[in-house]
């Protein structure tokens, strides 16, 4: 039945949460036991618990847990995640478990930050506060008992008067401790045109926006305004139009639904997840779409720890060090496992869950791993490029024709082994050349040596081929920035096909290597190949005509318009245009090259640009 006037057994929550539940609940103040952002940590019952502030309504704090074994929890609560919070939130990196607020878990629910929110209402209030000439104004603020005060004490703030508020939600602000807050409310409705009226009493939000206008033309008559102005504030009514804010009017009474809200939105979320990097989310709000809220999330956990806590069940629970007699290289060959029940050593256990054959490879990763059978499993599974140990193996048994061999899949066939069968992201065979056609490529490619357009023509070759390496035939080396001719070749060389297969396997072999020289410019590769500038949700696009391109062009080339209309009805294409004039201009000194991360950031950048000037 939840906390209540007979509740018996300790609260631990902030101050202002102990003061609202005494109050509303009725709870017995003692058995409050107070624990506020920045105090010391508690221990409870063997576990060490710690909050930190939600950035939600007053008194909202996030709980963190660490137990006995070390493993470390975070209960977010009702939360809106801040880049304020990394800090206190550092050492809860990785976390086991991240407990999550996912009321807006839906790319649909992206709305602006608070600031900006709150911002939007000031102004409001303050241009019509400014035209006097339209008479007086009642401005209402619909909230709930708690929740809502930024947006209070920025009105108050920016029109220096007070906020009417109904003696029992007064009782409810009191509580919160905000001391500026408190001395702006009076009860008294005539005091001040600025009301703050309960949740609903200027329209149903839910399912969609429903405006009461009734209620609100009953305000205006009762205390004898010209107009009223209300504001919904919350991210439910949100319509993803940007800066133009929805609003609902008829004839003196307008509402603005105000996308404000003390709950995380949906790129909040993303942010959130993608800094803790949790080895598992546990959505809180919404619980029965939980596996459609954990797929946006599969990508941001941690998922090596959860593959090592996999692994580590076959020690019976905690990492197990390896005795000496396994670890030490033998000569004689593999043991013959003997059938008397004994307990599998670390050897066995690590060779059952990778798949591997040879005991003494098994044993040389051990080694290596000086003894944690966690490790030795992570260098198998992590290191694509491991030098496996040369060992004489015992002949294969002949079977008898007509008999089958019973087996059951190595683990690895899960993870990506060395035989899963999965797609390779580079072949040893090649580490003996690579250094050599890496640095012919990377000199084509930044002009100094070769020639860039025999490079590209090459690598347009190579990137349709089934047995492309991603190393060698790669036109840059690991820790160079990725160039965007690697995009540049695979597109045309798309363009030049029909072909369904032929198109997924260059785009195949082109991610390949940029997933193993170049992984940070994967992300802007994608959106780069299917013609955007981020995720949908975030509505970001260019907004750019073919008349300011050839503007751009013609400024850049020297040609005139007239040349380049004419040049463009005989290409077809403005790209081809440019490079037709283009590669007329002779320069000082080699132009430097492009890079995939560079003309991301450049054309995000005019993406955001915005006005006239």
């Amino acid at each position: 039945d939840g906390p209540n006037e007979k509740w018996s057994r300790e609260i631990y929550c902030s101050t202002i949460t102990a003061n609202l539940v005494h109050m509303k609940l009725g709870v017995e103040r003692s058995l409050m036991r107070e624990m506020n952002p920045g105090d010391e940590a508690v221990v409870i019952e063997g576990v060490e618990v710690s909050v930190v502030d939600a950035n939600h309504c007053p008194g909202a704090v996030q709980f963190l847990f660490v137990t006995s074994q070390g493993d470390r929890f975070i209960h977010s609560g009702d939360c809106r995640f801040h880049t304020s919070m990394k800090r206190s939130l550092q050492l809860f990196r990785k976390s086991r478990i991240l407990f999550l607020d996912t009321t807006y878990c839906n790319p649909k629910h992206t709305f602006p930050c608070q600031e900006h929110s709150i911002q939007y209402v000031v102004d409001k209030v303050v241009k019509r506060e400014a035209l006097k000439e339209r008479g007086k104004c009642l401005f209402l603020i619909s909230s709930y008992n708690i929740g809502k005060e930024r947006i209070f004490l920025a009105v108050h703030r920016a029109t220096g008067k007070k906020l009417y508020a109904t003696p029992k939600k007064i009782a409810h602000l009191e509580l919160l401790q905000i001391d500026e807050l408190t001395s702006a409310l009076t009860d008294d409705p005539r005091a001040t045109n600025i009301h703050l009226v309960k949740w609903n009493a200027l329209g149903e939000t839910w399912p969609y926006f429903r405006p009461n206008f009734v209620q609100m033309e009953e305000y205006r008559q009762m205390y004898g305004v010209e107009e009223t102005m209300g504001f919904v504030p919350t991210g439910w009514t949100y319509e993803g139009k940007g800066t133009n804010f929805s609003s609902r009017e008829k004839g003196p009474d307008r509402v603005f639904l105000v996308p404000y809200s003390e709950h995380s939105s949906f790129s909040e979320l993303v942010d959130y997840v993608k800094f803790i990097k949790p080895e598992e989310v546990v959505p809180t709000v919404n619980i029965g779409e939980t596996p459609k809220m954990l797929k946006h999330f599969r990508n941001l956990i941690d998922e090596n720890s959860a593959k090592r806590r996999f692994l580590s069940a076959f020690t019976g629970g905690a990492p197990r060090k390896a005795r000496k007699s396994d670890v030490a290289v033998k000569d004689e060959g593999p043991a013959v496992k003997s059938s008397s029940g004994k307990e599998d050593g670390p050897c066995d256990l690590l060779m059952a869950a990778t798949g591997l054959k040879s005991l003494a490879e098994a044993q040389f990763l051990l080694k290596r791993a000086n003894g944690d059978l966690e490790k030795a499993a992570n260098f198998f599974f992590e290191d694509p490029f491991r030098k496996k140990v040369e060992v004489e193996r015992p002949p294969r048994q002949s079977v008898k024709k007509g008999s089958t061999v019973v087996g059951q899949m190595p683990l690895s066939s899960f993870f990506g082994g060395a035989k899963s069968g999965g797609i390779s992201l580079g072949s040893p065979k090649h580490h003996k050349t690579v250094e050599k056609s890496l640095e012919a490529g990377a000199q084509a490619a930044a002009g100094r040596g070769g020639s860039p357009c025999k490079a590209l023509a090459d690598y347009q070759a190579a990137v349709e081929r089934e047995d492309y390496d991603p190393l060698s035939d790669a036109l840059w080396s690991s820790g160079q920035p990725a160039p965007y001719m690697h995009l540049a070749g695979a597109f045309d060389a798309i363009s030049q096909t029909k072909k369904r297969l032929k198109i997924s396997r260059i785009l195949l072999n082109m991610f390949r290597s940029l997933l193993v020289l170049s992984p940070e410019s994967t992300v802007a590769s994608v959106y780069l190949t299917i013609g955007t500038l981020g995720a949908e949700f975030s509505k970001m696009t260019l907004d750019i005509g073919a008349s300011t391109v050839s503007q751009c062009i013609s400024e850049v080339t020297g040609v005139s318009r007239q040349r380049l209309r004419q040049a463009y009805n005989d290409e077809g294409d403005l790209g081809d245009v440019a490079v037709l004039f283009k590669s007329a201009q002779t320069t000082l000194m080699p132009v430097k090259p492009l890079t995939i991360s560079d003309v991301f950031a450049k054309l995000e950048r005019l993406g955001k640009e915005s006005g006239g000037g």
